[in-house]
């Protein structure tokens, strides 16, 4: 069980005084609980189930943007606040083999979303409620004593439960998260403190826009790492080099 409060303050001031003092500041405050609770099923294996609730205050970026073109704080803009639900376990399997399962629920009041204006300038609101739905998977194993893999797969649908400003949006997915992503990296260590490290990510097809009217295409990108471990100033250190997106695979970084 665990109890925390957070208490955001943000001030701005304003020294170009031709368009009036649009000076203000602005505080955010929540109390927020999580409670957990975990069963040993062995010494290796594990099943926990966590109930917490988060908040998060909106960004300077989407405080200070405004619709109508004035400066100061955004004041009409509120905090996110979110309910989780999780249930899920970990297990240690023959000391090479490491997994974890989850599946969650997110409940989430006051979303901010972006918009756009007639000038097609980018703005924030609070919308209303949306709600994730999710399963994550990973695991970790030691093949060989050179060799590990690591690999994570995540499922989630997320849409909107609630529009009070367009509530023909209702329905529709949240743009921006993809409903399937794999995570797949392999490390080799041919020698002692080198490496070379794999690293794949696939995701799958997301809406860019809230109307969802605008499909980003799915993606698989890999990078390779070239490394060696060693110790600077008696600091464990790694150089390495290298190449990202080594398929030449055109894909959306953000959205």
């Amino acid at each position: 069980v665990s109890i925390r409060f957070d208490s955001l303050f943000y001030d701005i001031e304003d020294y170009y005084l031709i368009d009036e003092n649009q000076s203000g500041d602005k505080t955010f405050e929540k109390l927020t609980g999580r409670l957990g609770i975990t069963y040993m099923l062995s010494d290796s294996t594990q099943f926990f189930a966590n109930i917490s609730q988060s908040f998060e205050s909106p960004t300077l970026t989407e405080m200070v943007n405004k619709a109508d073109g004035s400066c100061g704080f955004n004041s009409s803009l509120k905090p996110q606040d979110a309910i989780h639900y999780e249930l899920g376990f970990r297990s240690q399997l023959l000391e090479t083999l490491y997994i974890k399962g989850a599946a969650y629920i997110i409940e989430l009041e006051d979303e901010l979303i972006s918009f756009e204006n007639q000038n097609n300038r980018k703005y924030y609101r609070n919308v209303g409620e949306s709600q994730r739905k999710g399963i994550e998977f990973s695991l970790a194993y030691q093949l060989l004593d050179s060799l590990k893999l690591m690999a994570s797969y995540d499922v989630i649908e997320a849409h909107v439960e609630k529009n009070v400003v367009e509530p023909n949006l209702e329905g529709k997915h949240l743009p921006g998260i993809p409903t399937s992503q794999l995570n797949l990296t392999v490390i080799y260590e041919p020698l002692m403190d080198t490496y070379l490290k794999i690293n794949s990510y696939y995701q799958d097809s997301y809406y860019a826009d809230n109307k969802n009217t605008v499909n980003i295409d799915e993606s698989f990108v890999v990078d390779l790492i070239l490394g060696y471990s060693t110790q600077l100033y008696q600091q464990p250190t790694d150089l390495f080099i290298g190449v990202n997106n080594i398929f030449n695979e055109n894909y959306y970084d953000n959205v």
